[in-house]
């Protein structure tokens, strides 16, 4: 799992999107790199790293910056949405390829009659 380039990505996208989250609100507040650093007591380049996502966030750290710019923290992490069912949509297709075009035509017609209800 830890070689899983899917899992990467999205733990990639997730640390980016908490470090943009970071650095909104720190610009919304108006404070710098520099002051919030200072306030958190880490160095400036640290902070950088964090908000660019070159380096995961601490939840300490993330805790002192929803303290010191008055941001509940779960504005700063995004909520996690599930895997989709991968496997699950395997079966759908495998049966989908196994149905003749007259089959398909039924199953489209009972799918979109089910969507209206």
């Amino acid at each position: 799992m830890a070689n899983d380039p899917t899992t990467n990505a999205a733990t990639d996208l997730f640390l980016r999107d908490v470090g943009g989250r970071v650095a909104n609100a720190r610009g919304n507040a108006g404070w710098t790199q520099e002051r919030l650093a200072r306030t958190l007591g880490i160095q400036p380049a640290t902070l950088s790293r964090y908000e660019v996502a070159a380096r995961p966030f601490p939840l300490a750290v993330l805790r002192g910056v929803s303290a010191a710019l008055g941001v509940p923290l779960r504005e700063l992490v995004p909520e996690i949405q599930p895997e989709p069912d991968v496997a699950g949509h395997e079966a759908i297709v495998d049966i989908w390829n196994c149905l003749d075009a007259d089959r398909r035509r039924l199953l489209l017609r009972l799918a979109r009659e089910l969507g209206r209800r």
